[in-house]
């Protein structure tokens, strides 16, 4: 499905089932209202929902599913997917593009990129995949995020502080990284996984983190090319006062983690 560029779309009332990507394409509009829309992938990343540089997505009252038909995931309470299914079918921001979902659930993934926007109110997501990409704006009120990920990168040293990330909790958090923002209000969240990240072969992640009072799923670091790294007690657990260099001894690490009262999955 195509929305050319510069035109509005409008689905509204209706049951579909779209057997591949869905591209917006610059400047377009597509607007999903009070209808029931499936992605029909089979498999991670068969298709995709592209919103491409300066275009808009508008979902109000509406569901967006995963395939495959027909396995689809049902409805629980209040509208909100049971069993969301976490990866198959990415939302994916170009620069300048945006997403605004209003009373809706979506278990597609929101991945915003650089430059873009993304709006939730009152609604239901399967997974945020949120990174500090310059002039990334990112709001969730009073809806409810089966997973946040938290990506941090950048070439701008820095000091970055989280804290209070507990799953199963309503949450208020105001994050500003990399002139990239985060802002949750009244939102309750189920998991939450932080990643020190830079994409090969860069070394772009000049962040100093540190975790306090948080239950995480997970930490993923990303080591660049060329460092030089040995690392020892590294195992999920409780951590009441750790401190990443004092687990490792390192060449070329750009990034440091420190933890406390954090307790890791993996």
């Amino acid at each position: 499905m195509i929305v050319e560029s510069g035109s509005t779309q409008v689905i509204e009332n209706q049951v579909l089932v779209i057997d591949g990507d869905i591209v917006i394409e610059p400047g377009a509009t597509l607007i999903i209202r009070n209808s029931d829309v499936t992605v029909n992938s089979h498999y991670k990343n068969q298709y995709w929902v592209r919103v491409r540089s300066g275009a808009t997505l508008l979902v109000e009252g509406s569901v967006l599913r995963e395939g495959p038909v027909p396995n689809l995931a049902s409805l629980g309470s209040f509208g909100g997917i049971e069993n969301f299914r976490f990866g198959e079918t990415v939302i994916e921001l170009e620069a300048g593009a945006q997403v605004i979902l209003r009373n809706s659930t979506s278990e597609p993934r929101i991945g915003p990129g650089e430059g873009s926007s993304v709006v939730l109110e009152s609604s239901y997501l399967s997974i945020l995949f949120w990174r500090s990409l310059p002039s990334v704006s990112t709001v969730v009120e009073n809806s409810s995020i089966q997973m946040i990920h938290i990506w941090l990168n950048g070439e701008t040293e820095e000091n970055v502080g989280l804290a209070g990330l507990r799953g199963g909790e309503e949450l208020d958090l105001d994050l500003s990284v990399e002139g990239a923002s985060l802002a949750v209000e009244n939102s309750w969240v189920e998991r939450y996984s932080v990643a020190l990240w830079m994409s090969y072969p860069n070394v772009d992640c000049r962040k100093h983190v540190t975790i306090k009072d948080s239950e995480l799923s997970e930490i993923f670091a990303v080591f660049p090319k060329g460092s030089e790294v040995r690392l020892w007690r590294i195992c999920p657990g409780f951590f009441e006062n750790w401190n990443i260099h004092e687990n490792m001894e390192e060449n070329g690490v750009p990034w440091s983690l420190y933890l406390e009262n954090v307790s890791l999955e993996k």
